[in-house]
């Protein structure tokens, strides 16, 4: 979901390489570091030093792509409420285009409702720095929470579109295989296109977008 923009039906992504849907960003590139990049062993000024130079030899090869982490803002299992001082070191850096954070309460021992002060502090960062949050990944496993957890994390980033936050991306879609009739892998987090967390988390959400 981007924020007051219509979805492509489909998005290509090679490797970390995705498409901006964006319709003032059309033809770029946004291209992802990697896939929440940590290092257990290292100080985190070491990733962000890591970041800051793999960001850097990219703009000296594409000066018009946009380019991002794709960290999920946490180095451990357990955290606060708040975003820790990570995400504020590595959306400042100079060849980073925006900020993206991750939600995943159930593997990180944390309730569902610290997802909506997650996601505002996240916003507040963006906005201080003058540059777009993505809430890139998010999901609960319990299937009967996907619609009411999910949708509200939702309508607090859509609520903060003009202060920081510019889309978001629930993890993530899955479909039915129409030979067979099986569904493709769950891990717990699926949302299968036509359900009724389909509807909920994709049908309503745009309405509510516009």
């Amino acid at each position: 979901m981007v924020n007051g923009y219509q979805v492509p039906d489909a998005v290509s992504e090679l490797h970390q390489t995705r498409h901006c849907s964006l319709p003032h960003l059309y033809g770029r590139i946004c291209l992802e570091l990697a896939n929440e990049p940590r290092c257990k062993r290292c100080k985190t000024s070491a990733l962000t030093d890591w970041i800051r130079k793999t960001s850097n030899y990219i703009r000296s090869l594409h000066s018009d792509h946009m380019i991002t982490v794709g960290d999920r803002d946490s180095d451990s299992q357990a955290m606060e409420a708040i975003p820790t001082s990570l995400a504020a070191a590595n959306f400042a850096l100079p060849n980073i285009s925006f900020g993206t954070f991750h939600l995943c309460p159930d593997s990180w021992g944390v309730s569902d409702s610290f997802g909506d002060g997650w996601v505002a502090a996240h916003a507040k960062i963006c906005q201080q720095l003058s540059k777009p949050c993505l809430f890139e990944e998010y999901g609960v496993t319990k299937a009967a929470d996907h619609c009411p957890v999910e949708s509200g994390w939702q309508q607090t980033s859509l609520g903060l579109k003009d202060v920081g936050m510019a889309g978001d991306l629930f993890w993530q879609l899955r479909d039915t295989i129409r030979s067979t009739g099986q569904q493709t892998h769950n891990d717990g987090h699926m949302i299968y296109y036509g359900s009724s967390d389909w509807k909920c988390l994709v049908d309503e959400h745009i309405k509510r977008i516009g």
